[in-house]
């Protein structure tokens, strides 16, 4: 019989906030203008300090997004 896989969920709290790092994840892929496709990598550098997540695609950056 198969193992049922859990739910995972990872969240960063910092000050009144709380942000869920797979939304994080899902809009910073939106942030890449190129042909899915092409997207062999993804870094994504989250800053609470500065409410701000950095994008890093195939080794460039390429956006940021708001937390």
């Amino acid at each position: 019989a198969e193992k049922a896989k859990p739910k995972e969920n990872v969240y960063i709290q910092y000050g009144n906030k709380e942000v869920d790092i797979s939304d994080v994840l899902e809009r910073a892929k939106g942030v890449y203008t190129g042909k899915p496709k092409s997207m062999k990598e993804i870094k994504v550098y989250v800053k609470p300090e500065e409410d701000t997540a950095y994008v890093v695609v195939n080794g460039e950056a390429v956006g940021s997004i708001e937390l």
